[in-house]
Protein backbone atom coordinates (compact mmCIF):
# COMPACT_ATOMS: atom_id res chain seq x y z
CA UNK A 1 0.00 0.00 0.00
CA UNK A 2 1.61 3.25 -1.16
CA UNK A 3 -0.85 5.66 0.44
CA UNK A 4 -4.39 6.09 1.76
CA UNK A 5 -6.56 9.17 1.19
CA UNK A 6 -9.99 10.26 2.42
CA UNK A 7 -12.10 13.35 1.74
CA UNK A 8 -15.36 14.83 3.04
CA UNK A 9 -17.29 17.70 1.42
CA UNK A 10 -20.59 19.45 2.12
CA UNK A 11 -22.45 21.56 -0.45
CA UNK A 12 -24.70 24.38 0.78
CA UNK A 13 -27.21 26.24 -1.40
CA UNK A 14 -27.03 29.71 0.16
CA UNK A 15 -29.60 31.04 -2.32
CA UNK A 16 -30.83 30.32 -5.83
CA UNK A 17 -27.71 31.84 -7.43
CA UNK A 18 -25.00 30.97 -4.88
CA UNK A 19 -23.65 27.57 -3.84
CA UNK A 20 -20.94 27.03 -1.25
CA UNK A 21 -18.83 23.87 -0.81
CA UNK A 22 -16.72 23.18 2.29
CA UNK A 23 -14.58 20.10 2.77
CA UNK A 24 -11.37 18.54 3.99
CA UNK A 25 -9.06 15.76 2.81
CA UNK A 26 -6.32 13.67 4.39
CA UNK A 27 -3.43 11.82 2.81
CA UNK A 28 -1.32 9.23 4.66
CA UNK A 29 1.74 7.49 3.23
CA UNK A 30 1.64 3.74 3.75
CA UNK A 31 5.38 3.19 4.21
CA UNK A 32 6.30 5.85 6.78
CA UNK A 33 2.97 7.12 8.10
CA UNK A 34 3.62 10.73 7.08
CA UNK A 35 0.34 12.54 6.59
CA UNK A 36 -1.07 15.79 5.22
CA UNK A 37 -4.45 17.47 5.57
CA UNK A 38 -6.15 19.90 3.19
CA UNK A 39 -9.00 22.35 3.74
CA UNK A 40 -11.20 23.11 0.71
CA UNK A 41 -13.64 26.01 0.31
CA UNK A 42 -15.32 26.95 -2.98
CA UNK A 43 -18.22 29.06 -4.18
CA UNK A 44 -20.17 29.25 -7.45
CA UNK A 45 -22.47 32.12 -8.38
CA UNK A 46 -24.81 32.56 -11.34
CA UNK A 47 -24.18 36.18 -12.33
CA UNK A 48 -26.73 36.14 -15.15
CA UNK A 49 -28.37 33.69 -17.53
CA UNK A 50 -25.12 33.19 -19.47
CA UNK A 51 -22.32 33.85 -16.95
CA UNK A 52 -21.11 31.82 -13.96
CA UNK A 53 -18.29 32.78 -11.58
CA UNK A 54 -16.39 30.28 -9.44
CA UNK A 55 -13.75 30.73 -6.73
CA UNK A 56 -11.89 28.09 -4.72
CA UNK A 57 -9.39 28.12 -1.85
CA UNK A 58 -7.36 25.04 -0.90
CA UNK A 59 -5.03 25.15 2.10
CA UNK A 60 -2.48 22.40 2.80
CA UNK A 61 -0.50 23.22 5.92
CA UNK A 62 0.62 26.81 5.31
CA UNK A 63 0.46 26.60 1.49
CA UNK A 64 -2.74 28.15 0.08
CA UNK A 65 -3.96 27.69 -3.51
CA UNK A 66 -6.51 30.07 -5.06
CA UNK A 67 -8.51 29.54 -8.27
CA UNK A 68 -10.90 32.06 -9.83
CA UNK A 69 -12.78 31.36 -13.06
CA UNK A 70 -15.45 32.95 -15.22
CA UNK A 71 -17.56 30.86 -17.62
CA UNK A 72 -19.72 32.56 -20.24
CA UNK A 73 -21.90 31.28 -23.07
CA UNK A 74 -21.30 33.50 -26.09
CA UNK A 75 -24.16 31.86 -27.97
CA UNK A 76 -25.75 28.44 -28.34
CA UNK A 77 -22.71 27.22 -30.28
CA UNK A 78 -19.75 28.34 -28.12
CA UNK A 79 -18.77 28.71 -24.47
CA UNK A 80 -15.55 30.28 -23.12
CA UNK A 81 -13.76 30.06 -19.78
CA UNK A 82 -11.20 32.42 -18.24
CA UNK A 83 -9.26 31.18 -15.23
CA UNK A 84 -6.52 32.47 -12.91
CA UNK A 85 -4.68 30.31 -10.36
CA UNK A 86 -2.10 31.20 -7.71
CA UNK A 87 -0.06 28.94 -5.43
CA UNK A 88 3.40 28.69 -3.93
CA UNK A 89 4.63 27.41 -7.32
CA UNK A 90 3.53 30.61 -9.07
CA UNK A 91 0.56 31.99 -10.97
CA UNK A 92 -1.17 30.66 -14.10
CA UNK A 93 -3.72 32.24 -16.41
CA UNK A 94 -5.70 30.23 -18.94
CA UNK A 95 -8.31 30.69 -21.65
CA UNK A 96 -10.46 27.87 -23.04
CA UNK A 97 -13.08 27.74 -25.78
CA UNK A 98 -15.70 24.99 -26.18
CA UNK A 99 -17.36 25.25 -29.62
CA UNK A 100 -20.16 22.90 -30.66
CA UNK A 101 -19.06 21.53 -34.04
CA UNK A 102 -22.38 19.73 -34.48
CA UNK A 103 -25.40 18.80 -32.39
CA UNK A 104 -23.48 15.98 -30.67
CA UNK A 105 -19.81 16.92 -31.24
CA UNK A 106 -18.02 19.53 -29.12
CA UNK A 107 -14.43 20.75 -29.43
CA UNK A 108 -12.05 22.07 -26.80
CA UNK A 109 -9.08 24.42 -27.23
CA UNK A 110 -7.22 25.76 -24.20
CA UNK A 111 -4.04 27.78 -23.63
CA UNK A 112 -2.34 28.35 -20.25
CA UNK A 113 0.47 30.80 -19.51
CA UNK A 114 2.58 31.30 -16.41
CA UNK A 115 3.94 28.73 -13.97
CA UNK A 116 2.32 25.78 -15.80
CA UNK A 117 2.15 26.60 -19.53
CA UNK A 118 0.33 24.11 -21.76
CA UNK A 119 -1.91 23.73 -24.78
CA UNK A 120 -4.96 21.44 -24.76
CA UNK A 121 -6.93 20.17 -27.76
CA UNK A 122 -9.87 17.82 -27.40
CA UNK A 123 -13.07 16.41 -28.89
CA UNK A 124 -16.20 15.12 -27.16
CA UNK A 125 -18.84 13.04 -28.94
CA UNK A 126 -22.17 12.45 -27.19
CA UNK A 127 -25.06 10.17 -28.04
CA UNK A 128 -28.13 12.08 -29.18
CA UNK A 129 -30.53 9.77 -27.30
CA UNK A 130 -28.56 7.87 -24.61
CA UNK A 131 -25.88 8.81 -22.09
CA UNK A 132 -23.01 7.24 -24.05
CA UNK A 133 -20.04 9.43 -24.99
CA UNK A 134 -16.47 9.27 -26.32
CA UNK A 135 -13.70 11.78 -25.63
CA UNK A 136 -10.14 12.26 -26.88
CA UNK A 137 -7.60 14.89 -25.81
CA UNK A 138 -4.01 15.98 -26.30
CA UNK A 139 -2.12 18.01 -23.70
CA UNK A 140 1.21 19.59 -24.64
CA UNK A 141 3.65 20.82 -21.99
CA UNK A 142 7.21 22.19 -22.36
CA UNK A 143 9.23 19.09 -23.21
CA UNK A 144 6.36 16.64 -22.55
CA UNK A 145 2.80 15.74 -23.45
CA UNK A 146 -0.14 13.46 -22.76
CA UNK A 147 -2.57 11.68 -25.10
CA UNK A 148 -5.73 10.13 -23.71
CA UNK A 149 -9.28 9.00 -24.37
CA UNK A 150 -12.42 8.18 -22.40
CA UNK A 151 -15.34 5.93 -23.30
CA UNK A 152 -18.56 6.18 -21.31
CA UNK A 153 -21.26 3.50 -21.41
CA UNK A 154 -24.56 4.34 -19.69
CA UNK A 155 -27.15 1.61 -20.28
CA UNK A 156 -29.58 3.05 -17.68
CA UNK A 157 -30.12 6.40 -15.99
CA UNK A 158 -28.68 5.19 -12.67
CA UNK A 159 -25.59 3.27 -13.83
CA UNK A 160 -22.52 4.19 -15.89
CA UNK A 161 -19.07 2.78 -16.69
CA UNK A 162 -16.08 4.82 -17.87
CA UNK A 163 -12.85 3.47 -19.36
CA UNK A 164 -10.01 6.00 -19.74
CA UNK A 165 -6.62 4.97 -21.18
CA UNK A 166 -3.76 7.47 -21.46
CA UNK A 167 -0.06 7.64 -22.27
CA UNK A 168 2.53 10.29 -21.42
CA UNK A 169 6.24 10.69 -20.73
CA UNK A 170 5.61 9.05 -17.32
CA UNK A 171 4.24 5.91 -18.97
CA UNK A 172 0.81 4.42 -19.63
CA UNK A 173 -2.26 4.41 -17.36
CA UNK A 174 -5.73 2.87 -17.45
CA UNK A 175 -8.64 3.94 -15.26
CA UNK A 176 -12.02 2.24 -14.91
CA UNK A 177 -14.88 3.95 -13.04
CA UNK A 178 -18.35 2.65 -12.12
CA UNK A 179 -21.12 4.96 -10.89
CA UNK A 180 -24.39 3.79 -9.35
CA UNK A 181 -27.24 6.07 -8.24
CA UNK A 182 -29.80 4.86 -5.69
CA UNK A 183 -32.65 6.33 -3.67
CA UNK A 184 -34.03 8.46 -6.54
CA UNK A 185 -30.58 9.84 -7.28
CA UNK A 186 -30.00 11.25 -3.78
CA UNK A 187 -27.17 8.76 -3.17
CA UNK A 188 -24.35 7.99 -5.60
CA UNK A 189 -21.63 5.36 -5.28
CA UNK A 190 -18.37 5.62 -7.24
CA UNK A 191 -15.76 2.89 -7.62
CA UNK A 192 -12.53 3.73 -9.43
CA UNK A 193 -9.58 1.52 -10.34
CA UNK A 194 -6.42 3.13 -11.76
CA UNK A 195 -3.64 0.93 -13.09
CA UNK A 196 -0.23 2.37 -13.92
CA UNK A 197 3.17 0.93 -14.65
CA UNK A 198 4.33 1.67 -11.11
CA UNK A 199 1.23 0.66 -9.11
CA UNK A 200 -2.51 0.28 -8.65
CA UNK A 201 -4.91 2.75 -7.01
CA UNK A 202 -8.43 1.98 -5.76
CA UNK A 203 -10.91 4.70 -4.74
CA UNK A 204 -14.44 4.50 -3.32
CA UNK A 205 -16.67 7.57 -3.01
CA UNK A 206 -20.12 7.96 -1.43
CA UNK A 207 -22.22 11.06 -2.18
CA UNK A 208 -25.43 11.66 -0.24
CA UNK A 209 -27.53 14.86 -0.46
CA UNK A 210 -24.52 17.15 -0.81
CA UNK A 211 -22.26 15.15 1.54
CA UNK A 212 -19.24 13.49 -0.03
CA UNK A 213 -17.15 10.77 1.67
Amino acid sequence: LQYCATSHTVQIAVCDKLKLTVGCASHVQGANGVGAAKLMVSAASQLDSQTTARAALNVTGTAPEVDVSLVRSLNEHCMVQQKASCSTDGCTMSFSAYPWLSRTLRGNLGISLGASPNVTVGLLKRSSTLGHSARAFLNLYPGAGELGAQLKYKPTRDFAIKIAPSISHRGWALQATCTKAVDAGLTKLHWALRVRRVGVQVRFTLCRSGLRF
